[in-house]
């Protein structure tokens, strides 16, 4: 793997470098939302919501998170330090998400340039370009069109539709045992670096 030929990454923004758990604590404490304090994970909240015919208000809380509040998100855990170390080994990165430009609830906000000042303070020298598609079906094409070395996404459904297959596909934050035809299982960005770095993996890539 040489800087002349380099591997292309993509990786996604949302819970899979960004992570919102603290987030959405403060927002709903600043914003008088009540929900279980026993629930710590955005998805444990999100469900409660859910379930709790709650949707219009996990969709205000989301609007918040993403704009104004996106400053307080925290970068996944060694996700910084590991992807600087693979750049400097020679890959190349490109941040492709599915972020629109304005949230789902009437808030008036820029989630994209929130987004960009984000990435800009916690990933200076990471990202060569940073995309961002209204669509999941929009992001989809672009990478199906463009075909990475790695995809790297916290969405299951989105590294299954891609097709770039299990070799190519990392769904991170999954600590699943189960082998997937369509993605390979990483818990975290230890095992993601350890994966996509290794000598057996770069041999069996097909460009």
């Amino acid at each position: 793997m040489a800087a002349e030929n380099p591997l292309t990454v993509y990786v996604d923004l949302d819970n899979t470098i960004a992570v919102y758990n603290k987030v959405i604590s403060r927002v709903c404490s600043d914003k008088k939302i009540d929900y279980p304090p026993s629930l710590v994970t955005k998805q444990e909240i999100s469900d409660y919501f859910k379930t709790n015919q709650m949707n219009d208000t996990w969709t205000k809380i989301q609007g918040y998170c993403y704009g104004e509040y996106m400053e307080y998100a925290e970068p996944a855990a060694e996700s910084v330090k590991l992807l600087e170390k693979l750049r400097e080994m020679g890959y190349q990165f490109h941040l492709v998400s599915h972020k629109t430009q304005r949230p789902a609830s009437c808030l008036d906000v820029d989630l994209r340039q929130h987004a960009d000042k984000w990435l800009s303070n916690n990933f200076p020298n990471v990202f060569l370009t940073r995309l961002f598609f209204d669509t999941k079906k929009e992001k989809i094409q672009y990478i199906q069109d463009t075909k990475p070395d790695f995809m790297i996404d916290d969405l299951p459904e989105i590294l299954t539709e891609c097709g770039l297959g299990r070799k190519k596909s990392i769904l991170i934050h999954s600590s699943s045992d189960e082998i997937h035809k369509d993605y390979t299982n990483c818990e975290n960005w230890s095992e993601t670096f350890n994966y996509i770095s290794t000598v057996e993996n770069i041999s069996s890539i097909d460009r």
